[in-house]
């Protein structure tokens, strides 16, 4: 675990391309387990929110991502990641 990664994320916004410039979307995140970092992000004023979970394993990262509500599915297709050398 990084002891120098923030433990808790106040507030993030994002911009879009509708509407006008930005949406609030205030977010927390916590060390769930030594490697794994939760996130979860809240669309401001409204019932909608994602969990993310970011996995450290040596050289690889794995982010599960679930909404609390969708459509279709509320699970997300999970993104791995593998640091690689550089030249």
């Amino acid at each position: 675990m990084q002891t120098n990664a923030p433990s808790k994320i106040e507030k993030v916004t994002k911009s879009t391309s509708e509407g006008s410039g930005w949406v609030n979307a205030p977010a927390s995140g916590m060390w769930s387990a030594e490697n794994t970092f939760t996130l979860k992000i809240v669309l401001y004023e409204t019932p909608f929110y994602s969990t993310v979970n970011f996995k450290f394993d040596g050289d690889s990262l794995v982010i599960d991502s679930e909404q609390n509500v969708a459509f279709g599915p509320t699970k997300m297709t999970q993104l791995v990641g593998k640091a690689r050398a550089t030249e």
